[in-house]
């Protein structure tokens, strides 16, 4: 990782991933989901409770934009913004082939 990122600053970034669960209760409703990315990099999703219509695109892929914080172990975000996969200009603005 780079320095930024080890030494916990902040930065607005756009997250691209799968949303997974990344926590469950007793009854195995969920408490947390991360963005699985590339590179088996995880970014837990703190502000779940603002942005539950997301929870609509578990095991998808999407692109998030907000504010990346990096602790020691983990890294969390700050969600602005939700785009599904196929909504987003990188997907729609990708070569055909």
């Amino acid at each position: 990782m780079d320095t930024l990122r080890r030494t916990g600053h902040c930065l607005f970034e756009k997250v691209l991933g799968v949303l997974v669960p990344y926590e469950r209760d007793d009854q195995f409703n969920i408490l947390k989901v991360s963005v699985a990315c590339a590179g088996e990099r995880e970014v837990i999703i703190e502000n779940l409770s603002q942005h539950l219509d997301m929870l609509e695109f578990l095991r998808e892929p999407v692109l998030l934009e907000g504010i990346v914080t990096c602790g020691e172990a983990i890294e969390t975000i700050n969600v602005k913004k939700v785009i599904p996969f196929v909504n987003s200009d990188f997907f729609n603005n990708r070569k055909r082939i």
